[in-house]
């Protein structure tokens, strides 16, 4: 289940000493109004209880909403009423508003004063998880980079979809698809030049699910700008569709073009894959930890289905694929090259197959609020405690959270496997 960057600094601000509530009455940009019946401020308080605390605008319910996310220092606290910041926030506080008055660390970095959510990503860091990974001389093969920056679009818009927001996907990798919607017919979406060896034959596989028309997976000639193959695919589920290209004598370069065949094409994409016939040596991604993160590799076939109605016979369900381990001699390290990590297989994968990896790697940093991830809530919760504690030299804090971290991580937290080195099929 993903929590949110919001979600996890306010456990973690709640174990400090956090309060939030809503505000009562419109403030002015230096004040945060409260006197509603749930209102965190007791007339019986002390008045310097949040003094030196950090105020957090945490939501507001506007049409437009404001101040959300900033963070002021409380410079005085009128008891039951009010905190004032020592510097105001850039509009004044709304009955739409709600806030977190946050004591002992800042929700955000103050200043030279570090934040909770600088420790939850640092926590992140040193957590590790599984993941499968495709292999592909495409950028953004497996559609799960952040936005389109990798795809041009050509006459039809492309937008990355959240598999979740589909009715159904068989893919297996990720959390999005590639859509293309057409504006006229032949639109597209198409990968970078990529350099191709005259004379070499290459596979293109993509996954394609055609929501609306007819989807066309294309080995594109980028030098003498002709096609080089191409396979398509009619079906309204998810397909697993491959072609072979031999490159010309004249292509010095090629690209992968996703098309939609009507005007009105829309047409999912996942997974595509471009590797040439007979390699053996494989760029892995730069987000490998080391050759011990590495567990396994394995290929993916279309399965057994039944094939495309479509005039190419060289699409199947993929819910019938089948995996198939593959033997590997080793990682080989260039720290000093243009990609760090390559692995030498034998024997040479299937032109008709998908090369994966399976590896260890550290969930990524949240960047907003709005951010979320997979790792434990409660792992992640008591590594920041335990990383505050640290910091601050409190033995308190420590000795209450230091056993829980370490039983999440003996829950929660996969290990390196002892890999032992494949020896070549007999």
């Amino acid at each position: 289940m993903s929590t949110t960057r919001l979600s996890l600094t306010q456990s973690v601000g709640n174990e400090l000493g956090r309060v939030s509530g809503t505000c009562s009455a419109a403030g002015t940009t230096v004040l945060i109004s409260d006197t509603s019946t749930d209102s965190p401020f007791d007339p019986d308080d002390e008045n310097t209880l949040y003094k030196n605390a950090w105020a957090k605008i945490e939501a507001d319910g506007a049409a437009t909403p404001l101040n959300v996310g900033e963070v002021r220092r409380v410079s005085s606290y009128s008891v039951g009423v009010s905190v004032t910041a020592s510097r105001g926030f850039t509009n004044s506080t709304t009955t739409t508003q709600s806030y977190g008055i946050y004591q002992g660390v800042p929700p955000a970095r103050v200043a030279t004063q570090k934040g909770i959510v600088e420790y939850i990503n640092d926590t992140l860091r040193s957590l590790l998880h599984r993941e499968l990974t495709l292999i592909t001389l495409v950028t953004d093969g497996d559609m799960e980079t952040s936005g389109t920056a990798n795809w041009t679009a050509s006459n039809a818009s492309v937008t990355k979809v959240a598999l979740a927001v589909l009715v159904e996907h068989k893919g297996g990798l990720g959390k999005y698809v590639l859509g293309v919607a057409n504006t006229v017919a032949n639109g597209y979406a198409t990968t970078a030049t990529m350099w191709a060896g005259s004379g070499r034959t290459f596979s293109v596989i993509a996954e394609c699910y055609c929501k609306i028309g007819t989807a066309k997976l294309q080995l594109w000639d980028a030098t003498n700008s002709a096609e080089i193959e191409s396979k398509t695919s009619d079906q309204t589920d998810w397909r697993y569709i491959y072609l072979e290209g031999l490159i010309p004598a004249t292509c010095e370069s090629v690209q992968v073009r996703l098309i939609g065949v009507e005007s009105n094409a829309s047409i999912y994409w996942d997974n595509v894959s471009l590797l040439a016939e007979g390699a053996r040596r494989f760029n892995l991604p730069t987000t490998l930890i080391n050759s011990l993160a590495v567990e396994e590799f394995e290929m993916w076939s279309g399965g057994t289905g039944t094939a495309s109605s479509s005039a190419d016979a060289a699409d199947y369900e993929i819910d019938e694929r089948q995996s198939t381990p593959v033997f590997w001699w080793r990682i080989i390290d260039d720290a000093t090259g243009a990609n760090r990590w390559r692995v030498e297989i034998d024997p040479t994968v299937p032109n008709d197959r998908m090369l994966l990896m399976r590896s260890l790697r550290p969930f990524a940093e949240l960047s907003a609020d709005t951010d979320a991830t997979d790792a434990n809530a409660d792992l992640v919760l008591a590594g920041t405690l335990v990383r505050i504690a640290t910091d601050k030299k409190d033995k308190a804090l420590l000795d209450t959270w230091l056993p829980r971290y370490a039983d999440a991580l003996r829950a929660y937290q996969p290990r390196f496997s002892k890999r032992i080195m494949p020896l070549r099929p007999v």
